[in-house]
């Protein structure tokens, strides 16, 4: 594919999707009535009933058929379309105030892509994908907070990476996604101190998260006493938001922390199939870390 066909291309590709869609869908009830109709024609049901149910058992053929072929059909272009995301970025033309506009010698990017990468994404479709630092619409890209061309395509290069990542995630690829969620796995205080993060989506301080975790969780008064949950908690966020991240899950902004567009797309990608796994029996999140290691 040549590297400037990726809005083309992803406007085909988003068609099709949608249009899939709309073709595919569950067969039981109309396997169901075939059944049914089939038994009946083999008991010998002739004479003008036999000839309706012989042309309605055609009609539920070719319908489950069609609805087959586009179930097929949704998923290889489901997979075509994080091919694409996963390794080209949009046309785009040269920044003008806030704003990347589609590159004028090639199509804009439709609203339908932005439906269809959203739903593939989040499992709902969006017209917008937005971030703190920008926003991608069938508009353009806008990057509001940019000061000059540097910070601008700074931001430009963060976004396309987290929709790379994301791509390459779905694909089941090595994807710096799944690196960061086990990184974070492995800090048994910071991901509770995340979550609360995620959850609050605003700026919080280190006493606010513990104030906020204690509420949600009433083992944490039976299980650790405080200053050892404090002391491994603020060892804990040093790492998320230290230099050993190229894209940190974490910012610390004066003495409130807050979590960044890579880290929100982390926990939304990775939280909910992490948590289908086979595993121990979910409990809190304080439960299961001194089942694990023993209350002191």
């Amino acid at each position: 594919m040549a590297r400037g066909s990726f809005n083309e291309r992803a406007n085909v590709l988003a068609a099709e999707y949608w249009k899939s869609k709309e073709r595919a869908g569950p067969t039981a009830n109309e396997k169901a009535r075939l059944d049914e109709i089939e038994r009946l024609l083999a008991r010998g049901i002739s004479g003008a009933l036999g000839m309706q149910l012989e042309k309605e058992a055609n009609e539920l053929r070719r319908v489950i058929e069609d609805k087959r072929t586009a179930s097929s059909n949704l998923v290889a272009v489901r997979r075509d379309l994080l091919d694409l995301v996963s390794d080209f970025a949009p046309s785009l033309d040269l920044r003008s105030g806030t704003m990347f506009s589609y590159d004028k010698d090639r199509e804009p990017l439709s609203e339908n892509y932005f439906r269809a990468i959203t739903e593939i994404f989040f499992g709902v479709p969006k017209i917008a994908i937005e971030f703190k630092t920008a926003v991608l619409s069938d508009k353009g890209i806008y990057i509001p907070n940019a000061e000059d061309d540097f910070a601008s395509l700074k931001s430009l290069n963060y976004v396309t990476t987290i929709l790379q990542e994301a791509a390459k995630k779905l694909l089941g690829r090595e994807n710096q996604i799944d690196r960061a969620w086990r990184r974070l796995r492995e800090k048994e205080y910071g991901f509770t101190a995340f979550e609360v993060l995620v959850n609050s989506d605003r700026t919080l301080s280190l006493s606010d998260i513990e104030k906020i975790r204690e509420g949600m969780d009433r083992e944490y008064q039976k299980l650790i006493h405080p200053e050892v949950y404090h002391k491994g908690l603020m060892q804990d966020l040093e790492y998320l938001i230290g230099d050993a991240w190229e894209h940190p899950l974490i910012k610390k902004r004066g003495d409130r922390f807050e979590v960044t567009d890579f880290g929100k797309w982390v926990w939304l990608i990775c939280k909910d199939k992490d948590e289908k796994k086979p595993a121990e029996k979910k409990a809190s999140g304080f439960g299961r870390l001194f089942r694990k290691k023993g209350a002191k």
